[in-house]
């Protein structure tokens, strides 16, 4: 059985990224998320997947490895997508079928949903991928 699990391994190359101090990679990933979730509007994520970009063109590291750590939650994210567009209630109903309603105020926070945690496994691959597992061992001590 081959499994393509890139979250937690290390990608040894040099880079800038490579060369930060761990510590500076926790605290940038955990200011990151946190920005993440305060973030209320497009042009926020936006900005959040152009930082994203630009930090992964840094490290060197390929962004088809960087994405391959999607495939493993892809079943997560549609689940929470779909519970996002037939439970969240709102005025504006774009599909209606029975008890079935999908609303404008769904399809909005089940895009903010399925983002963020695209944004944050990517954020977190990016993490492991550029930090060597003793020296992320360091860095949380």
């Amino acid at each position: 059985m081959n499994i393509n699990v890139t979250i937690g391994q290390f990608y040894p190359i040099d880079s800038k990224i490579h060369r930060l101090d761990p510590r500076v990679k926790l605290l940038a990933l955990f200011s990151y998320v946190i920005l993440l979730f305060l973030t209320k509007n497009a042009l926020g994520y936006a900005v959040g997947a152009a930082g994203l970009a630009i930090i992964i063109m840094m490290s060197n590291v390929p962004p088809k490895y960087m994405f391959k750590g999607l495939r493993g939650i892809i079943g997560i994210i549609m689940f929470t997508v779909i519970l996002n567009l037939f439970f969240v209630p709102g005025d504006n109903v774009l599909f209606s079928w029975g008890f079935i309603k999908i609303t404008m105020e769904g399809v909005y926070t089940a895009g903010k949903m399925a983002c963020r945690l695209i944004f944050l496994i990517i954020a977190s691959s990016v993490l492991t991928l550029t930090t060597s597992p003793i020296e992320l061992t360091d860095g949380i001590e």
